[in-house]
């Protein structure tokens, strides 16, 4: 009987050191898993915040200079919105005729050219949306 008796203790300290072991093995998964997670969300928001700032700084870039002129092509049409700005379109000596670009009209058509190539997608939207689209 003695010998059953230490048989039995050896069994439920057996099964009491699997459970234990279990419960530290699946803790440790778990905290593995959030921890992971956790760098997967900071390494996204670093790089949405890194976007957005280049996002920034070219549009700023164009502030600077007020604008740019660029060739009038299909997808590059003078811009309604500016239709009202002086030397909005201007005619080149060669025949050719340029477009000033503000830096809202740029960086949506920077969006459009980001959709062709990404799966990143881009857009900036005033508070009071002017144009139409964007409410």
């Amino acid at each position: 009987m003695n010998a059953d008796k230490k048989s039995l203790k050896t069994k439920n300290f057996a099964w009491v050191l699997g459970i234990f072991w279990t419960l530290i093995i699946s803790a440790s998964l778990f905290w593995n898993v959030f921890q992971v997670k956790n760098e997967i969300l900071e390494t996204a928001r670093i790089q949405a915040r890194v976007a957005y700032e280049k996002d920034v700084i070219y549009r700023r870039w164009n502030t600077n200079h007020h604008g740019v002129y660029v060739p009038v092509t299909e997808k590059t049409r003078p811009n309604p919105y500016l239709a009202d700005t002086p030397e909005r379109d201007i005619k080149m000596l060669s025949g050719k005729w340029l477009t000033l670009i503000n830096p809202a009209y740029m960086s949506r058509q920077a969006y459009e050219l980001e959709k062709e190539v990404s799966i990143l997608r881009g857009h900036l939207t005033s508070l009071n949306p002017i144009r139409a689209e964007n409410k």
